[in-house]
């Protein structure tokens, strides 16, 4: 492949919606470049660029581009800073060394800004990458040696004539899109197979859950903590900019309302371990870390909002709002501006 960078056709318009009564639906697009954003991407310009990589946090299906944190950003510092995103549905940490790489080359950013979700760890290897995903993605893989490489995305599994039916049916009949992407879970789960959706049972959900005690799943717990110390070797290099160009806001412990005794479902939980090894391992190696718990704690005790959705896990406005705020403050970003204002002025 000639380019492995998985993204959207460009200058496409859909609606997205989620559950079985449209709880959320929001109008996306993609620009010239094939990426979820109102504005088109160009590769030469005198403003700095700050690039946004990550997963379906980034891609923000669920909300207009506006409300989204680079959305914000993009406006608020218009005409000093040029702000693009990259992301994709359920990409994890390796597939944000392929992207750090293809925006290096490709737009020669100034800075980087990463969200770190709760399943991006143990998902960057090649063998435990979801089914529909195990083409498209860069993936760690571990050598005899036991060193983990990054590989690039695998050509596309050939599919079955049953397959091919189903992904026919499912791209050119409304009603079985609906029963297939908003009803799949509560009515006949059995017609997965027949529709193409889970020839291998691999989409299904498993007994892990993030919540879970840490101790119940040591296996989990180290493959993230492999796939934190690589992604972070690796990343300077992949990106070409230095760890302190590059900003990590970890994703915090979002229950629905935070009351006086909500740690105690938390604390020692698989993704409140590895969210503290990741936060203390990025800030050893100089790079820049917002911690987005602190922040969604005392907003909470002060409006009383969540920042999911009600029948859905990825940041709502407010969510979003508060990591353009916190962004906007970080070291990285003021440093950007400093040097454009100093360029203006010169």
């Amino acid at each position: 492949m000639d380019d492995p960078i998985v993204r959207h056709r460009p200058n496409e318009t859909w609606l997205h919606s989620i559950a079985w009564n449209f709880v959320i639906v929001n109008e996306q697009r993609t620009n010239n470049a094939g990426w979820a954003s109102r504005i088109d991407y160009v590769r030469e310009a005198d403003t700095p660029l700050l690039a946004f990589v990550g997963d379906s946090f980034v891609e923000a299906n669920q909300l207009p581009w506006p409300e989204t944190c680079h959305g914000r950003l993009s406006t608020r510092l218009e005409g000093q800073v040029r702000v693009y995103s990259f992301g994709h549905g359920s990409a994890p940490l390796s597939q944000y060394l392929g992207y750090a790489e293809h925006v290096r080359d490709t737009y020669r950013p100034a800075a980087l800004v990463i969200p770190i979700i709760e399943n991006d760890f143990d998902q960057s290897f090649r063998n435990l990458l979801k089914s529909t995903r195990h083409h498209m993605f860069f993936a760690f893989d571990e050598q005899p040696d036991g060193e983990l490489v990054l590989v690039r995305p695998a050509l596309p599994p050939s599919e079955s004539p049953f397959e091919r039916m189903g992904r026919w049916l499912r791209n050119n009949s409304s009603l079985l899109r609906y029963r297939f992407h908003h009803v799949r879970a509560q009515l006949l789960p059995s017609w997965d197979v027949f529709l193409g959706g889970d020839p291998t049972g691999a989409r299904r959900e498993s007994a892990f859950s993030p919540t879970a005690p840490a101790g119940e799943h040591p296996e989990v717990v180290k493959l993230a903590y492999r796939a934190t110390d690589a992604f972070l070797r690796m990343l300077p290099e992949r990106s070409g900019l230095d760890p302190d160009r590059i900003v990590f806001v970890v994703d915090g412990l979002r229950p629905r309302h935070y009351t006086e005794d909500w740690k105690h479902e938390f604390d020692g939980s698989y993704y409140d371990v590895v969210r503290r090894y990741f936060m203390k391992q990025a800030r050893a190696g100089g790079f820049e870390v917002i911690d987005m718990q602190p922040v969604f704690v005392d907003h909470y005790r002060s409006h009383q909002q969540a920042f999911n959705w009600v029948r859905d896990k990825h940041w709502n406005s407010v969510g979003h709002g508060l990591c353009a705020e916190q962004v906007g403050r970080s070291a990285a970003v003021r440093r950007i501006r400093s040097a454009t204002t100093a360029r203006e002025t010169n």
